[in-house]
């Protein structure tokens, strides 16, 4: 018999599911390939899910407390059928895995008992971000392993999309979301409103050779966002969406085909719209280091946004070539690293790299 609290005692409520079972999942990260900034503004992106994949661990509890355990340390708070009444001030490190928590919560609304739910760091480089969407990835993983720890059947991708953009303040697009949740390519298109359907596919393309250059800058979404806009009015931005439904859809058609000198135009034709609407807009000074040495070795790159840190997307025509590319990136002191499409969120087990650190975590007092 198992047992869920609510305000004022506990009742008794028997459930089949194996509830004290410490549950693993797994997202990926993301890469916009095209639409960054158009898809803020009506515009299509088409964002691509890739690692290093994040880790959590979810527990349930036989209390009312949610606990959530990160490397930055831990809160709690205690659930009700209202949401989680935190004990602190969110910061941060917590802010985008505790207000998915809170959506679910709230939208569970049903007296339930607590849980544990443990989330691993996301990796820097030289004390940077790289810009791979761990926010995103720490509202789907927050969000999915808080639907199961209540046993709730709600879409997983709506939630974290809300949960995402409330920690934002309303900015962005949620085009990081949809990857880290769906995985693969997928084609992203912004809901006109709550009711709106959500216009998100996850497609399957070639598998042409990825890569990842860091350019050393971290770089702010909502910075880089409020000085665009800032800088194009209305009609600036409309023809830029316009150009960028294009070329994106180029892109898209010619990497399901396995085309790698047409994706190479687009891949080239959307670089010279963002340099267009960026202008003066500061961007990392090695970004066009990145880009010129790409062609240069018979590549094609452009960069992919912000997002807590900035880099550029690389594409090879072969694995050899990309091996190629990036020992003469190494060379010149950049970080890289090769890329592989990846799945959307899906569970693990206790033998996944990582695990036993987030066990150890939620085995803490509290």
């Amino acid at each position: 018999m198992q047992k869920k609290c609510f305000k004022g005692g506990v009742e008794d409520l028997t459930e089949p599911d194996n509830p004290g079972v410490m549950k693993f999942l797994s997202a990926p990260g993301k890469l916009f390939v095209a639409g960054e900034y158009a898809v803020v503004w009506g515009g299509t992106a088409r964002v691509l899910a890739t690692g290093p994949r994040g880790l959590a661990a979810m527990q349930p509890r036989e209390d009312c407390r949610v606990v959530l355990q990160l490397e930055a340390g831990g809160v709690e708070g205690e659930l009700t059928p209202a949401g989680v009444l935190w004990s602190c001030p969110i910061t941060a490190p917590f802010l985008f895995a505790a207000r998915a928590v809170d959506k679910v919560v709230a939208g569970h609304g049903k007296p339930s008992l607590g849980f544990g739910l443990a989330m691993a760091p996301t990796p820097l480089v030289q004390g940077h971000k790289l810009g791979l969407g761990s926010s995103a990835r720490a509202a789907v993983l927050a969000t999915n392993a808080s639907l199961m720890a209540l046993g709730s059947t709600e879409e997983p991708l709506e939630l974290a999309l809300r949960a995402h953009a409330d920690a934002q303040g309303g900015r962005g697009s949620g085009a990081d979301v949809a990857a880290c949740q769906l995985g693969g390519l997928v084609r992203y298109q912004r809901s006109s409103s709550l009711e709106a359907p959500l216009k998100a596919y996850a497609l399957h393309p070639k598998p042409f050779s990825l890569a990842y250059i860091f350019t050393g800058q971290s770089v702010s979404t909502v910075s880089m966002l409020r000085a665009i806009e800032a800088r194009n009015n209305a009609k600036a931005r409309q023809a830029f969406v316009l150009s960028c439904e294009i070329f994106g859809e180029q892109l898209e058609r010619a990497w399901i085909q396995g085309e790698f000198e047409v994706l190479a135009e687009a891949v080239g034709a959307l670089q010279s719209l963002l340099d267009t609407l960026l202008g003066e807009v500061a961007k990392p000074p090695a970004q066009q280091q990145i880009l010129s040495l790409a062609k240069a070795y018979g590549c094609c790159a452009k960069q992919s946004g912000a997002g807590g840190g900035d880099g550029c997307i690389l594409f090879a025509p072969d694995e050899g070539k990309r091996e190629e590319v990036l020992e003469g990136f190494r060379r010149r002191g950049f970080w890289a690293m090769p890329l592989e499409v990846e799945a959307g969120l899906v569970m693990e087990t206790d033998s996944k790299e990582g695990a036993l650190e987030l066990k150890r975590w939620l085995a803490l007092p509290g």
